[in-house]
């Protein structure tokens, strides 16, 4: 059986590439982002409990902006294919961009 690991799992895309490589016999580990609520309602159709031996979709927690999580899986699971949907990086890099407009925004503003 061949391995994979998706991070952005949760997501659109990455909730029809499981749905796709489920129906081709693959094991899936997917990487999702710790929050309050467990969400899994794009998965509902193949979401397998984590109790039941044989599951073939397994649901790791992880942040994109720590690489610990996202090592310890591919280190652990070895798999034959990767697949980077997650959006953690793009999300972080706007706030920072947004947080450099203001800080010019204001230096201009001060010094006219």
């Amino acid at each position: 059986m061949k391995k994979a690991s998706v991070t952005g799992i949760m997501g659109q895309e990455g909730s029809y590439l499981a749905e796709f490589l489920l129906s081709k016999a693959y094991e899936i580990r997917g990487l999702i982002r710790r929050s309050s609520s467990f969400n899994t309602c794009r998965l509902d159709l193949f979401y397998q409990d984590p109790h039941v031996s044989g599951r073939r979709l397994v649901l790791h927690y992880g942040d994109l902006n720590d690489a610990s999580p996202l090592n310890r899986v591919l280190r652990n699971v070895q798999p034959e294919e990767i697949y980077n949907l997650g959006e953690g990086w793009r999300r972080k890099r706007i706030r920072f961009s947004q947080r450099v407009k203001r800080w010019f925004a204001r230096r201009r503003w001060r010094a006219s």
